[in-house]
């Protein structure tokens, strides 16, 4: 699968990294920011992500609660803490398909426990 052939994709994981992450993908194309609770979702939706520092910027983004995602994605960026593999790994195998590819930019070494569910 080409880049550019990812459809639908998903940030799981939407803390501190993955809202950055979120905001340069939003302003190219449609990303769903994953993130673990309605108070995050509605403060992202109706704000923006909000990055500070060297560049200063607001982007509109589209965020949901892991248990309100709907449909399939083709490209997770899976970054989520460790700690809680074990519901996040699940979440998104029910919203994965036979092509999605799951990329992992987590801290440590997360490939084997992703690995082992996705293959």
């Amino acid at each position: 699968m080409k880049t550019d052939e990812f459809e639908r994709i998903a940030i799981m994981g939407a803390g501190s990294l993955g809202i950055i992450l979120g905001a340069y993908i939003a302003q190219q194309r449609q990303v769903d920011l994953i993130v673990g609770s309605r108070t995050s979702a509605d403060a992202l939706n109706t704000n923006g992500a909000q990055v500070t520092g060297n560049i200063e910027m607001t982007v509109p983004v589209h965020a949901v609660r892991s248990e309100d995602m709907e449909g399939t994605y083709d490209l997770f960026l899976y970054l989520v803490k460790q700690t809680v593999n074990d519901v996040a790994i699940p979440q998104m195998l029910a919203h994965s398909h036979d092509q999605t590819v799951i990329c992992t930019l987590q801290n440590g070494v997360p490939e084997l426990s992703v690995s082992e569910v996705f293959g």
